[in-house]
């Protein structure tokens, strides 16, 4: 970091915008602040994810023991004439946590970076409801609350896919009725001809999510159902709610009328916005 801020505070100037970006250190920041002290320019923090070793609501990020950050944390988004956050909860976090700050703190959400070109890919016709979960198998996840919902349901009309590696994730591992399929990772493109052929094109969404941005969003802006995580109860009764053909199409259509306004490209306008008025 101090060979970066050496090299350069001879070359940012003041008319410059140094932008910089944590997934969660607290290094960039750090530079930031320096240089905005060095040459008086303006200073933007963009928060990709939350800043490790810290608290949000009262709950640290990560349990490992290290020197506490609230300090710094604090003195380098005080020297900051911009804040942004990938999240509205983590907005709302920070702007309760320092109030002083909350007219500088801004929610940005991430965008999508290529855009499907769905018309080329024609999806096999099938009276079912194909469901896919697709990522990581942990814990964290718990991916294995969809399979309890279904199970619920006793339904042959809808089938579940598990698309990632099972292998170190016991509670997977024992499933074998007939309408629930495991597909290990595939290569991109590979990927995207199945979820075009199998999953509706349009992806309506079933989710069993903590409180935060992602249920508000499925639920609010109507691109499907989501639950509390632990509630399988109420993710068994959205997923039969969702097998309503009519039901399902109003999904897809809110989601593809809406999909370029979640384009990186469109994402991006907004930031570009709050750093031409931070300018004036």
């Amino acid at each position: 970091m101090n060979e970066a801020f050496y090299y350069l505070k001879d070359i940012a100037k003041k008319e410059d915008i140094v932008f910089a970006t944590s997934g969660g250190e607290l290094g960039m920041i750090k530079l930031g602040s320096l240089l905005k002290d060095r040459i008086d320019c303006k200073f933007v923090v963009n928060f990709r994810d939350p800043l490790n070793y810290g608290y949000m609501n009262g709950l640290r990020r990560d349990k490992k023991f290290h020197i506490g950050r609230e300090k710094a944390h604090e003195k380098y988004m005080t020297n900051a004439d911009l804040i942004l956050t990938s999240s509205q909860y983590y907005a709302d976090v920070l702007s309760d946590k320092f109030t002083y700050l909350s007219s500088k703190i801004v929610n940005n959400y991430f965008g999508y970076i290529t855009k499907l070109d769905i018309e080329k890919y024609q999806r096999k016709i099938s009276q079912k409801i194909n469901i896919a979960y697709v990522g990581s198998m942990g814990v964290t996840q718990s991916p294995e609350l969809l399979y309890k919902s279904w199970k619920l349901l006793d339904d042959e009309g809808i089938e579940l896919f598990f698309i990632g590696d099972i292998s170190s994730y016991k509670p997977l591992q024992n499933i074998n009725d007939k309408g629930v399929h495991f597909i290990n990772f595939m290569p991109h493109n590979d990927f995207l001809k199945f979820m075009c052929e199998n999953i509706d094109v349009g992806f309506p969404m079933i989710g069993a999510l903590p409180d935060g941005d992602g249920r508000d969003i499925i639920n609010t802006q109507g691109y499907g159902l989501a639950s509390r995580y632990d509630d399988v109860e109420l993710l068994s009764k959205n997923i039969q709610k969702i097998k309503n053909r009519s039901y399902l199409a109003g999904i897809k259509k809110k989601i593809l009328d809406d999909r370029d306004s979640w384009s990186m490209e469109s994402k991006i306008l907004e930031v570009d916005k709050l750093l031409k008025d931070m300018k004036k």
